[in-house]
């Protein structure tokens, strides 16, 4: 589990600026980060950009990162944290950093005063406005997943012999040279791109992956579709049916090498025009790709990410993370920034989609070599014609068995 800063990549310290504090949507942030971001004594989270209700000074340190023998239970009841925020177990920081379940919470809570059982200080909150601790919502799923063992299938093994308890499928969606081919092959071999020289996909490919978690035998299924326009409806259609969409862009300029050249050139004016335009035509595509996805894939229950690939070209960078992640506010998608070359965050994508899909689909995934089944919200409550049922015959027409 990462110990560093989300947004420096610096890794955490007990004390001074790279100290975590934790903002009221539950991220963790350097000090020095937010500083930068500071205006007025206000100011916003740069992962999800919600504005903060306290001063820097205010925030609470998260402790649980400097824990020596950091545990998936409430220090208190010893028992498990949730893996969501809804749950009555989720993970709930105080004022003086220490983290709690809410069932714990609600305990030791008086008069709307809470008073910490180890270092008793005070936090004068009620309990629905205490931030979750998503730093250990991460650190339990991620101790869940950490276990997972990928099931090496010999030459004379049949994949249709496999006894698979989750079954799942996880397309691969966006603009040509984003990097979705090498993210799949990331994923799937465990190496970085930089081990194969990627042609562009025609039409589709597909692999998959078979993972032991938690004791459950958990199949994923890559969808890789071409990212040229015209392929975009055939790259929609064969992701119909997909529980998970990784919906992959490039952070670099993906122009000419000339193009390329002309753009370190340009002077800063001009180059925030060109950087203006040309996430404009990104995110504009990206639109066109997610409104076509949406039309053939009509469940209410998917799990779709925002892919910002390529994150390790920054000399070549052009769209901005603020950009980035506004996009993906405005569309209520989980933004990510990926590195294909060098493998930042690929495991950490699958690995939350993964875990993100199991919540959603406790018990519908099962199978044997089978295609996967609709859910059962996504069958009609009234049967057809063709299914109601047929009239007794008449019993005078048959004849006489005398």
């Amino acid at each position: 589990m990462s110990l560093t800063c989300p947004t420096c990549s610096q890794k955490f310290t007990d004390k001074g600026e790279i100290i975590p504090l934790v903002l009221n949507c539950g991220d963790s942030i350097c000090k020095k980060c937010l500083m930068k971001r500071q205006t007025n004594d206000i100011f916003d989270c740069p992962l999800c950009l919600l504005k903060s209700k306290k001063k820097i000074d205010e925030l609470p340190i998260n402790k649980f990162i400097f824990k020596p023998n950091k545990t998936i239970v409430c220090e208190l009841c010893l028992k498990e944290f949730g893996d969501n925020a809804s749950s009555e177990n989720a993970p709930k920081i105080l004022n003086c950093g220490e983290t709690f379940c809410t069932e714990c919470l609600k305990h030791i809570s008086k008069n709307g005063v809470i008073k910490c059982s180890f270092c008793l200080k005070i936090t004068k909150e009620d309990i629905i406005d205490i931030p979750i601790n998503n730093y250990v919502l991460d650190f339990v799923g991620h101790e869940i997943y950490s276990n997972a063992k990928d099931l090496k299938l010999d030459k004379n093994m049949n994949i249709n012999d496999i006894e698979i308890d989750m079954n799942f499928s996880i397309g691969l969606m966006g603009e040509m040279n984003g990097g979705k081919t090498s993210i799949a092959y990331n994923y799937r071999t465990g190496q970085t791109a930089e081990h194969i020289d990627t042609l562009s996909t025609i039409g589709f490919d597909y692999h998959f992956k078979i993972l032991n978690i938690g004791n459950k035998i958990v199949k994923i299924t890559l969808w890789d579709t071409a990212g040229q326009e015209q392929f975009g409806s055939l790259a929609a259609g064969t992701l119909r049916g997909v529980h998970g969409l990784l919906l992959v862009f490039s952070l670099a300029y993906e122009k000419q090498a000339n193009e390329k050249e002309n753009f370190l050139k340009m002077c800063d004016s001009d180059k925030e025009i060109l950087i203006d335009k040309y996430t404009k035509e990104v995110f504009d595509h990206v639109s066109d790709l997610l409104a076509q996805f949406k039309d053939f894939n009509k469940q209410s229950k998917r799990v779709i990410y925002l892919i910002g690939n390529k994150v390790d070209n920054e000399k070549y960078r052009i769209i901005r993370e603020e950009d980035s992640i506004m996009f993906a506010k405005k569309n209520k998608l989980t933004y990510f920034e990926t590195s294909a070359h060098t493998g930042k965050n690929i495991d950490k994508v699958f690995e939350k989609m993964t875990l993100e899909l199991m919540k959603l689909y406790p018990k519908s995934c099962k199978s044997t070599g089978k295609k996967l089944e609709n859910e059962k919200d996504d069958i009609p409550k009234k049967p057809c014609c063709l299914f109601r049922k047929k009239p007794d015959k008449d019993t005078n027409n048959e004849p006489d068995k005398s």
